[in-house]
């Protein structure tokens, strides 16, 4: 799969890139994973920047951001962040060949790919291989550590 996106005409170079001590040029990080993050949102960030898209937005970044804690993006081993709707806003104009999704189309299509993320995970760190206690045995152990 290629990604293909163009930031808007005339947005500041210093919210995309950066040059190093060496005149090396290289992008911020918010904004090269700005790019990739619209994979997810799946929704225009171009045209009129109304209310409506935005608290659609808004609401598929609160889901991602709940739903997926560990979704961070670092600047460094220490330093991350989550994408917030202030990113959006600075980086408007963005465009991708990532294909919009209605509400309910994203809804379905994020709960698959979450389902499909949780699997993996468990799979990962061999949670599948946990032993099940029966619900008798778990009330019986919180009651005994009251």
């Amino acid at each position: 799969m290629s990604l293909d996106f163009e930031f808007a005409k005339g947005i500041k170079k210093e919210l995309i890139e950066y040059r190093q001590k060496d005149g090396s040029l290289h992008w911020l990080p918010r904004a090269q994973s700005f790019v990739f993050y619209q994979m997810l949102l799946q929704h225009d960030i171009d045209g009129e920047m109304t209310d409506k898209k935005m608290c659609e937005i808004n609401r598929r970044i609160e889901i991602i951001n709940a739903s997926i804690s560990k979704h961070s993006h670092w600047y460094s081993a220490t330093e991350g962040f989550q994408h917030q709707l202030n990113d959006v806003v600075v980086y408007w104009g963005l465009t991708t060949n990532v294909s919009h999704m209605s509400m309910t189309k994203w809804n379905a299509w994020f709960a698959k790919a979450h389902a499909r993320r949780s699997m993996e995970n468990h799979k990962q760190y061999g949670w599948q291989n946990a032993v099940l206690k029966p619900y008798e045995q778990l009330n019986r152990e919180d009651a005994n550590a009251s």
